[in-house]
């Protein structure tokens, strides 16, 4: 009896060892790791975040265009100066930081939310870019069109909240209403010139990047595509928080 007890509580010892290794490996797999970054040939002071020696994006607009960016048009590319006062419009205390995204893209919306909960250290910029049909494009329109209004930023995060596919003309007015907009200056700024040129600008920046899918972030003069965990969001933070900016 007593020789079985021992035995017992060396297999317990012993699944207690393996817990703790296997423990160890997976920290040790999930460990930040240091970041690294390859320049953008076409915009000098600009760089791009690599991913175990994969660069996050070419850096130029021919990728874009031929995944559809640019199907109807291909804009002239912005310089690196231009390109700062495009993404960045609007430069608060925090990091200049810009964001591109489409109301159906499915990895925005995280990346977004952690933008959010790091705002005390970003000065966060939106851009739009429609690429996933026309129920993208026409939120894209409403959103550009309530940001000429007070109310914008509150009316943008209502329009991300609702499905694309229900945005129809009775629906915004109804969400403008109730957010304190006006619905019938909506849906006319929509087809404003404003609206058009600021949707061009946008995807003149990103043809500029080579952005050719959503979510596409520039965090001061790093560009990266895709989402990204939030340690290494936190690294990219730290990395550009004495980096030289736009």
């Amino acid at each position: 009896m007593k020789q079985r007890k021992t035995n017992r509580r060396d297999l317990l010892a012993l699944g207690a060892g393996l817990a703790a290794v296997a423990g160890g490996w997976q920290f040790w797999l999930r460990r930040p790791k240091p970041l690294s970054f390859a320049p953008i040939e076409t915009l000098p002071g600009w760089r791009r975040l690599a991913f175990d020696g994969i660069t996050s994006a070419s850096g130029s607009a021919t990728g874009a265009v031929f995944l559809g960016i640019g199907e109807t048009e291909t804009l002239p590319p912005l310089s690196a100066d231009a390109l700062c006062k495009t993404l960045y419009p609007a430069q608060g205390k925090g990091i200049p930081t810009a964001i591109f995204t489409d109301v159906n893209c499915p990895n925005c919306a995280s990346l977004e939310a952690k933008l959010k909960a790091r705002s005390d250290a970003l000065s966060l910029n939106w851009h739009d870019l429609p690429l996933l049909g026309p129920a993208s494009e026409h939120a894209a329109r409403a959103m550009a069109a309530g940001d000429l209004q007070p109310n914008g930023p509150t009316f943008r995060q209502v329009i991300l909240s609702t499905a694309p596919g229900r945005l129809r003309s009775a629906l915004l007015k109804k969400l403008a209403a109730e957010n304190g907009l006006d619905g019938d200056r909506l849906l006319k700024d929509m087809q404003a010139p404003e609206v058009k040129a600021k949707l061009r600008t946008d995807r003149r920046a990103a043809q500029t990047l080579g952005v050719w899918g959503t979510p596409g972030l520039t965090i001061g003069r790093t560009f990266v595509l895709g989402d990204l965990s939030a340690d290494t969001l936190d690294q990219l933070i730290e990395a550009e928080a004495s980096a030289k900016h736009c």
